[in-house]
């Protein structure tokens, strides 16, 4: 028959001091102090990481701030690594975990072309800091584009002309606005065409005429003063 008055294994007294030691020993431990009493805090992530621009360029990129275990403390965000030339701006620059800020890189044109790393870096009021780490590539500005300025398209305009034909004391016969042929005058007629330049078969036949007239008419005054 059992003995109803013998104890449980975990209520002797000969087990519980060393499962008793064994717990301390396990609790104490460095491995567990950090998973059972975690302190708060925070950390910091950039997306994207890295980046290209052109010299003169802007890039933008975020920021999260992001609390663990209740961190409530505020927050700043500053840049360094950076050379001289290349500005950045946190928009907004600090706050409470857990936020976003937008980081806005201005390169500006005499930046030498390579490869950068800045080193963001977020400190605590509690003088906690966590940073992390963006890659800039700057790429040589191109050259600019030729501005190719088109030809005006120039529109005849029809204007009419007047062409003098005739001749008298003081004038010279003219068949159209660059050629002049001298004639001894005077004429008995004298008339104007508006109309374009008459062609040179027309102009041959007009000088015939008058050539014809012309010694017609010497003709007729030297008769005139043989027979006066």
């Amino acid at each position: 028959m059992p003995n109803e008055n013998k104890r449980p294994w975990y209520r002797n007294p000969t087990y519980l001091g060393p499962i008793a030691v064994i717990a301390a020993a396990i609790i104490s431990s460095p491995i567990w102090v950090p998973l059972i009493f975690q302190e708060p805090d925070f950390r910091i992530f950039i997306n994207p990481m890295q980046g290209a621009v052109e010299q003169g360029g802007v890039i933008t990129t975020v920021i999260t701030i992001k609390g663990i275990h209740g961190y409530d403390h505020t927050v700043s965000l500053s840049s360094c690594g950076q050379p001289s030339g290349i500005v950045i701006a946190f928009v907004p620059q600090f706050g409470k975990p857990s936020y976003t800020s937008s980081v806005t890189i201005n390169v500006e044109s005499n930046v030498p072309v390579g490869d950068y790393t800045t080193i963001i870096k977020g400190r605590g009021a509690d003088g906690k800091e966590h940073n992390c780490s963006y890659t800039l590539t700057v790429k040589p500005h191109p050259p600019p584009t030729p501005t190719i300025t088109p030809t005006p398209t120039i529109t005849p305009t029809s204007m009419p002309k007047v062409w003098e034909i005739g001749y008298d004391d003081n004038s010279y016969g003219e068949f159209d606005q660059l050629d002049r042929y001298p004639f001894p005058g005077p004429f008995p007629w004298h008339y104007n065409v508006s109309e374009p330049p008459i062609n040179f078969q027309k102009k041959s036949t007009i000088l015939l005429v008058h050539l014809l007239i012309s010694i017609f008419l010497f003709v007729m005054n030297n008769q005139k003063m043989i027979f006066s």
